[in-house]
């Protein structure tokens, strides 16, 4: 319910667009958890965000959300990267052609060099999710070290930063036609 109430809000301040997913405990879309996020965004570009990659069956997770209405699904290929994944994102590809499903939305992983191999491995592929981070020291100069304010294996001293240099090169890449060797390591 305070999700579907949060979409709504957001709708009225202007958002058209929202990233959703929920899994029941057998790993597959929970249709009854996701209605009321339908019924609240009314129409709204839809994303099924990477609750696919965790689900029992990604295929059917995808055909599912197609049915819902969802517009795009953004996945790593049920991996730890999209590169790891790349076989079933192809697989995906395939899948979104043939039926006419929704978009294949590249992520976990994806930089310049990466979008270039997946065009060249994957000429249907066209979409792709990107942080574009890089890791910068805080401006904190005292540190007592051992003491962790946050998430276990998050670092106090440095921020996470997009850095506009690897979304200017990704942009470049995306501009152009032609692409490298799949092939090529990465």
């Amino acid at each position: 319910r305070q999700m579907a109430a949060e979409i709504r809000q957001l709708r009225r301040t202007g958002a058209n667009g929202f990233v959703i997913g929920c899994l029941d405990p057998q790993g597959t879309l929970d249709e009854r958890a996701i209605q009321p996020l339908l019924e609240a965004a009314e129409g709204s570009c839809l994303t099924l965000h990477r609750c696919i990659d965790v689900s029992r069956d990604p295929a059917e997770t995808y055909l599912t959300a197609g049915r819902l209405g969802f517009d795009t699904v953004l996945t790593s290929g049920a991996a730890a990267s999209c590169t790891a994944g790349a076989d079933l994102i192809g697989q995906l590809l395939q899948l979104r052609d043939s039926i006419h499903g929704p978009e294949v939305l590249i992520g976990a992983g994806v930089n310049a060099s990466v979008i270039e191999w997946f065009r060249r491995r994957f000429p249907a592929a066209q979409a792709f999710h990107m942080s574009g981070k890089t890791s910068i020291q805080s401006g904190m100069r005292f540190r007592r070290e051992g003491v962790p304010m946050g998430i276990p294996g998050f670092d106090e001293w440095h921020i996470s930063q997009t850095e506009t240099s690897a979304v200017a090169a990704a942009r470049r890449v995306l501009d152009c036609k032609n692409g490298t060797d799949p092939s090529a390591p990465l």
